[in-house]
């Protein structure tokens, strides 16, 4: 069943600027955008679980490198590459929940991972900055502070990466 909701249906809240709106998560009220056919989605699935399975992954971590053992994935501790069998991941992925609660400090600002949730969130590490005194330059350590800085500022970002 899908639901619609006429323009004037749709509250509105007047802000003057990013910074003093109401910190809120929104719904999305729609059915996801099917930019592809489930067959090119099934093909795409084929071949990821063939490179998983048969090229595998490199993890730095030596802790994911023992759960991926302890879980029955072939690990190669020598070059660090984990193949995981289908079944295994389709197994793990069977047990996520379809949503969790990302909790923060102050519980109003709490944020839902999931469904039909929708989060703001600027880039993680910003690989170019730019601004008017000092133009287009690699980003630094400063300049992700200072993202960090602005996305605290403005409550229409719900966190930072």
């Amino acid at each position: 069943m899908t639901q619609r909701r006429r323009r004037s249906e749709i509250r509105t809240v007047e802000v003057r600027d990013a910074s003093t709106a109401p910190f809120r998560q929104l719904k999305n009220p729609w059915h996801p955008l099917e930019a592809i056919s489930p067959g090119e989605v099934e093909r795409i699935h084929e071949a990821s679980m063939s490179i998983l399975e048969n090229t595998g992954i490199e993890f730095l971590d030596d802790e994911a490198l023992d759960l991926w053992a302890k879980a029955g994935a072939k690990v190669d501790r020598e070059t660090r590459r984990v193949r995981i069998d289908g079944g295994l991941l389709l197994e793990a992925i069977a047990k996520a929940p379809p949503s969790f609660t990302l909790r923060a400090r102050n519980p109003e600002r709490s944020l839902v991972i999931g469904d039909d949730y929708v989060v703001f969130s600027p880039v993680g590490g910003p690989a170019y900055s730019t601004n008017l005194e000092r133009g287009r330059r690699p980003g630094r350590l400063a300049d992700y502070e200072d993202l960090i800085r602005l996305t605290q500022v403005f409550n229409v970002l719900h966190h930072a990466s």
